[in-house]
């Protein structure tokens, strides 16, 4: 039962507010290589006026789908400047991932709802819910997850539609959704195969949309023939099946180095290193949500009575869990953060579930440990937050000089004669020069004939340093000697 006084009109303030924090310096945000040849795809669609068969290719040579492909081509359509679309999708993903979580206390009577507050304090989230990448499957999973446990609760047949068309989308984003979108569709016929044969017409509706939407990648798979996932081969199969037991990581600053360097979180200080270890209290708490969501499903299974909105989201996110597991063994696949994006929402329920346990069966140990773990998340955020802007990014090749950088040296670049020879020594820039050809495109930016012809070095303002900013010389052709 609920406790008095938390409720959800509590966790909608409190979304609110934290939401708003992926507004922040919207510059920020990385531009790498697989950013610059998506939104290059996209502009293609859109002058092309098509809509796109299929998405990015993979490093094992898979080529995904097109939804997101397609998300990024409607974006375009209402503006190509890079800032404003990095702050559209920033709103569009909080709000996505308020309604889940609002929708999922709301289902789910064991869930304390102002606790869901805590996912908006993950690092993680603040950094995909701002990235023009293709990862758009963690808003998908959050709403798909939400809605399936409102169904469980009240089955509406709008309910049904959003799993179902979130399902199809995700599996139109990414393969390894398929951890996702075949454990639900397992659960939901197993449990609901009852009011799934009496609403025959809607699942043939939604069978039918879902066919139109993936006639355009089948048509293209079917011209190009794709290899299919290959087992990896310098991995080991044990390390993948155990990878997804850590899918806390995302409410931890646990493997932050992929994007802040590996002197995080050494570099910045006594108490964020303190905070950072505290976030680790997410993995036990997620373990014993695992253990709870299990005992819950055993229950269910023995009486049909217990079988509320937590028995069949519990029950679903272990099936996830189990089907990641596999997925992830033998792919030989872990390490990558971006890895969990397609089954977070599974992560944080058993997490969300664990705190709110505590909080009801151990009240002063559970309220004493989240709050300790939310003030030391909330310190990890801020610290990546506010540390990221004053160094406008870094130099990693997993995120490198911020968009804002970036776009300040493509209008430095664009004011120098067509012939101006450009040269790169940044980095990332040197090893993906389309980031910066991208930046000229969607912003319009041409190099007249009228202005002066230059020599232009592209370079790190600060060359014995770790940040992100950039600095652009000009030298006139015989000055530079070339």
């Amino acid at each position: 039962m609920r406790p008095i006084g938390d409720s959800s009109f509590l966790l909608r303030r409190l979304l609110l507010a934290l939401g708003s924090l992926v507004l922040l310096w919207p510059g920020d945000v990385p531009w790498v290589n697989d950013e610059p040849i998506l939104l290059s795809f996209a502009l293609e669609c859109k002058r092309a006026g098509v809509v796109a068969a299929h998405g990015l290719t993979g490093s094992r040579g898979v080529t995904y789908g097109p939804a997101p492909v397609w998300f990024y081509t409607a974006l375009l359509w209402l503006t190509q400047d890079l800032t404003t679309l990095v702050l559209i999708r920033a709103v569009l993903a909080a709000l996505a991932l308020g309604a889940g979580l609002v929708l999922l206390a709301n289902a789910c009577g064991r869930l304390r709802p102002t606790l869901g507050a805590l996912a908006f304090l993950s690092p993680y989230l603040w950094l995909y819910n701002r990235m023009l990448w293709d990862n758009i499957t963690p808003y998908l999973s959050i709403l798909v997850l939400a809605a399936y446990a409102s169904f469980c609760a009240d089955k509406k047949a709008w309910k049904a539609w959003v799993v179902s068309m979130g399902l199809v989308l995700m599996l139109l984003s990414h393969v390894k959704t398929a951890a996702f979108a075949a454990p639900i569709a397992l659960i939901a016929v197993v449990f609901h195969r009852q009011w799934l044969a009496s609403h025959w017409r809607t699942c043939a509706a939604q069978a039918a949309v879902a066919a139109a939407l993936a006639a355009p990648y089948a048509r293209y798979l079917a011209t190009h023939p794709a290899h299919a996932p290959s087992a990896g081969t310098g991995g080991s199969a044990w390390a993948g099946a155990l990878f997804p037991l850590l899918g806390a990581q995302w409410f931890s600053s646990q493997g932050l180095e992929y994007f802040l360097g590996p002197d995080w979180p050494g570099g910045f200080g006594a108490a964020v290193r303190l905070a950072a270890a505290a976030t680790g209290l997410a993995f036990p708490l997620f373990w014993l949500g695992i253990v709870l969501a299990a005992r819950s499903t055993l229950e269910g299974l023995r009486d049909a009575g217990t079988r509320d909105a937590d028995f069949h989201v519990g029950a679903a996110c272990l099936a996830v869990l189990a089907g990641q597991c596999a997925l992830h063994a033998y792919a030989r696949a872990y390490g990558q953060p971006h890895y969990f994006d397609a089954v977070w929402a599974c992560a944080f329920y058993l997490l969300w579930r664990a705190c709110s346990w505590l909080w009801t069966n151990h009240a002063r140990f559970g309220i004493a440990l989240t709050s300790v773990y939310g003030a030391a998340l909330a310190c990890v955020l801020g610290t990546v937050a506010v540390g990221l802007h004053r160094s406008a990014g870094n130099r990693e090749l997993h995120y490198g000089p911020a968009l804002s950088q970036q776009i300040a040296v493509a209008r430095a670049v664009a004011a120098h004669h067509p012939e101006s020879p450009v040269y790169l020594k940044v980095r990332s820039m040197q090893l993906f020069p389309n980031a910066l050809s991208a930046i000229m495109d969607l912003h319009g930016l041409k190099r007249a004939a009228s202005a002066p012809r230059r020599v232009v070095t592209v370079r790190y303002a600060h060359p014995e340093g770790a940040d992100g900013h950039l600095a652009v010389d000009a030298a006139p052709v015989d000055e530079a000697g070339r």
